[in-house]
């Protein structure tokens, strides 16, 4: 039985530097995930991805008498909407939030009637999709050439 023999020559060996997204490329991606939890909430959808609880019959009359719609929409003065913001984006951590207390407390008692704040399934594919974009720009530069 014959065997063949080969040789394989390699031009340059190298390794995969470990991912690591810059805190602008978080930042976006953080940007994102606000805008998407906003543009649900004027659909008012939850963060189940179900259409949210209706509001109760007193609220939703404050609402249409001031012009609005009267759904849960996490609008009713305007204040938790304009201040939910990206809080961090470095370190491999985004966090979004409300930066005034004023704001928080509004959050918080919106979210106790329903759970609106937080990525719903279609927010997840959304931030998915945009980390995977931000990893594949990274894969490009990501190969660290070692000398022999």
């Amino acid at each position: 039985m014959a065997v063949d023999k080969f040789q394989i020559k390699v031009e340059q060996s190298g390794e995969l530097a470990p991912p690591i997204l810059t805190d602008g490329q978080l930042q976006n991606i953080g940007l994102l995930m606000v805008t998407a939890q906003k543009q649900r909430w004027k659909q008012s959808i939850d963060s189940t991805g179900a259409t949210a609880r209706p509001l109760a019959p007193m609220t939703a009359k404050l609402k249409r008498k001031a012009g609005r719609n009267p759904k849960r929409d996490m609008y009713m003065t305007g204040v938790t909407i304009r201040d939910f913001d990206v809080l961090v984006a470095t370190a491999g951590v985004i966090v979004a939030g409300n930066k005034s207390s004023e704001a928080e407390l509004h959050a918080r008692k919106a979210q106790a009637f329903d759970e609106m704040i937080g990525l719903a399934p279609t927010d997840q594919a959304i931030v998915e999709a945009a980390v995977e974009r931000a990893y594949e720009d990274y894969i490009v530069t990501s190969w660290r050439p070692v000398k022999p």
